[in-house]
């Protein structure tokens, strides 16, 4: 969230974060049981602006 917030990355993505992997859950994109390799492979199609699309997830669990 630092790189997101605080410096302005575009392409930030966090596997290992609660809330995307809810979201993504929720949505359907992945499995539940899916590991965090899964998720990091599934982001890469919002490269080069993955943390917008974390901004949109995150909105979805809100």
């Amino acid at each position: 969230m630092f790189e997101i917030f605080s410096i302005g990355k575009l392409d930030v993505f966090s596997s290992k974060d609660a809330g995307l992997r809810a979201a993504m859950n929720n949505s359907g994109m992945v499995k539940t049981e899916s590991d965090w390799k899964l998720y990091d492979e599934y982001s890469e199609r919002w490269s080069p602006y993955r943390s917008i699309a974390s901004l949109h997830l995150w909105k979805t669990v809100d």
